[in-house]
């Protein structure tokens, strides 16, 4: 904790504690300096200890968690995976953990079963894992399979809906008409659906012409 005391930002801890809600405590450390800690407890080879003691009781600490079991490779590391999507309550722990597992994950096809498993869940943050997972590293070669396992999908809260939205925009830049088709699907009134047109149309790596494709569903 003395080092998140000493590389705290007054600032950052007021817009991390409005950004993140239900984080309990927040120090204000930003994301490049707990990395730095994160390397240093793997440096000394002290991820299995911290990650043992870890309370969870604070964003620095929950963040610093998801840095260090995403670079696990122990055999038990699907248990720690399990561990730590269990302490998830807000998107930037889910976020970081996602984007840090796509530079560690060496069997593929593994980790993707381990994410289908997520998909389904009733638990918003779980589910948001998933959903986040599967953008960060597989949208682009299987946008399709993506867009079908969405369709029936029952979305669980509004982390979810978010992070459902953001894939499909993803999913855009990669298989148009298809996602076009499936965006059609949802009701006009979805937050899913509204969500998820706003980012294509945000989007710098979607064309103009699909965007436009994408704006016509907004207009009935």
């Amino acid at each position: 904790m003395k080092r998140f005391r000493q590389n705290a930002d007054e600032s950052y801890r007021i817009f991390a504690m409005r950004s993140c809600p239900n984080s309990g405590t927040v120090y204000g450390v930003r994301l490049p300096a707990l990395r730095r800690i994160a390397k240093d407890i793997m440096h000394f080879d002290q991820s299995g200890l911290f990650l043992k003691e870890c309370r969870y009781a604070s964003l620095e600490e929950d963040l610093i968690a998801a840095l260090l079991t995403a670079h696990l490779d122990t055999e038990d590391r699907y248990d720690a995976y399990r561990t730590m999507i269990s302490h998830i309550h807000n998107w930037e722990v889910c976020d970081t953990f996602c984007s840090e597992l796509r530079k560690t994950i060496r069997d593929r096809t593994e980790f993707h079963a381990f994410v289908l498993s997520y998909l389904s869940s009733e638990q918003e943050f779980e589910q948001r894992f998933a959903l986040v997972a599967l953008l960060d590293l597989y949208c682009k070669e299987e946008p399709q399979f993506i867009l079908q396992n969405l369709k029936p999908l029952k979305l669980h809260g509004y982390y979810a809906e978010m992070a459902a939205a953001w894939l499909i925009a993803e999913c855009m830049c990669h298989d148009p008409v298809a996602t076009l088709q499936m965006i059609e699907q949802y009701d006009e009134n979805s937050i899913v659906r509204k969500k998820a047109i706003q980012k294509i149309k945000e989007s710098y790596r979607i064309s103009d012409s699909d965007k436009l494709l994408a704006s016509a569903l907004t207009v009935r």
